[in-house]
C-alpha cells in the first residue's frame, strides 16, 4: 500500500504510517553437511605412492614372501625337470608357488600405488581389503597343502636312501628338495601372518568409514534443524511486521 500525503491546517504536510503489506520472503539457507576429517591416504582418485603402506608390517611381510617364493619355486622347477615332470607332488608344489609368487607381486602393485583406495575402482578401501583377505586365505590353504604334500616326497627320498645303501640320489637333487621345502614352509608362515594383518586392516578401515558416515548424517541433521528454526523465525517476523515511515512530498 502506498501512502499519500495531505496538508494540515497550518499548511504543514501531514505524515502517517501504513503497513507495507509486502510478504516477507524467508531467507535462503544452503545446507552443507559436515565433512569428516580428511585422511590423505583415504579415498583418493589418482595413482600415488602409499608411504604409510611402505612403512607397514604388511609390506615387510610381502617382501619376505617374494624372496622366499623366489627360491622355492625355482628349486621345484629344476627338480621337476630332472625327474622329467613325472613327480606329481613336485608339479603341484611348483604350480602353486609360482601362482602365489605372481599374486604377491600383484598385491604389492595394488597397495603400493594406492589402487585399493581409488574411488574409480572401489567405493571404499575396506571392500578391496575384504577381497584381498579372502584371496589370501585361499592362497594360504593351497600353499600349506602343496608344502605338506611335497614334504612326503622328501621323506620318500630319505627312506629310499636308508633302505638301499647302494643307491644314493645326487646331492644336488636333495639340496633342491631341501631348499624348496624349507622356503615353502617359511612362505606358508608368512602367508598365515598376512591373514592377521589383513583382518586388522579391514577392522580399522571399517571403523573409520562407519565413524565418517555417522558424522556426515549428524551434520546433515543439525543443518536441517537449524534451517527449520530459521524458517520459523522468518514466519514470525512476517506475522508482526514493523511499520515504516512513508516519504512525504512537499
Amino acid at each position: 500500500m502506498i501512502g499519500q500525503s495531505s496538508m494540515g491546517q497550518q499548511g504543514q504536510p501531514l505524515q502517517y504510517y501504513a503497513p507495507t503489506g509486502q510478504p516477507v520472503q524467508p531467507a535462503q539457507f544452503q545446507v552443507v553437511p559436515a565433512q569428516p576429517p580428511v585422511d590423505e591416504d583415504e579415498d583418493i582418485t589418482t595413482i600415488k605412492i602409499n608411504k604409510a603402506y611402505l612403512k607397514s608390517l604388511l609390506n615387510c611381510s610381502r617382501i619376505l614372501e617374494f624372496i622366499f617364493l623366489s627360491i622355492a619355486w625355482p628349486c621345484a622347477v629344476v627338480y621337476s625337470y630332472r625327474v622329467l615332470g613325472l613327480d606329481g607332488r613336485a608339479n603341484f608344489f611348483k604350480d602353486v608357488t609360482i601362482f602365489c609368487w605372481v599374486m604377491v607381486i600383484l598385491f604389492q602393485i595394488v597397495f603400493v600405488f594406492s589402487i585399493n583406495r581409488n574411488k574409480r575402482y572401489f567405493r571404499q578401501p575396506s571392500y578391496c581389503t575384504l577381497v584381498s583377505l579372502g584371496i589370501q586365505v585361499v592362497l594360504t590353504i593351497l600353499l600349506i597343502t602343496c608344502t605338506v604334500s611335497f614334504s612326503i616326497r622328501l621323506v620318500d627320498w630319505l627312506l629310499v636312501n636308508e633302505e638301499f645303501g647302494s643307491y644314493k640320489p645326487p646331492s644336488s637333487t636333495l639340496a633342491l628338495l631341501f631348499g624348496a621345502e624349507i622356503f615353502g614352509v617359511m612362505s606358508s608362515f608368512a602367508f598365515l601372518d598376512d591373514i592377521r594383518l589383513f583382518s586388522e586392516m579391514y577392522s580399522r578401515q571399517r571403523s573409520k568409514e562407519t565413524a565418517a558416515a555417522s558424522a556426515t548424517s549428524a551434520g546433515a541433521a543439525t543443518a536441517g534443524a537449524a534451517a527449520a528454526a530459521a524458517g520459523v523465525q522468518q514466519q514470525q517476523a512476517g506475522i508482526y511486521p514493523q511499520q515504516q515511515p512513508l516519504v512525504t512530498q512537499k
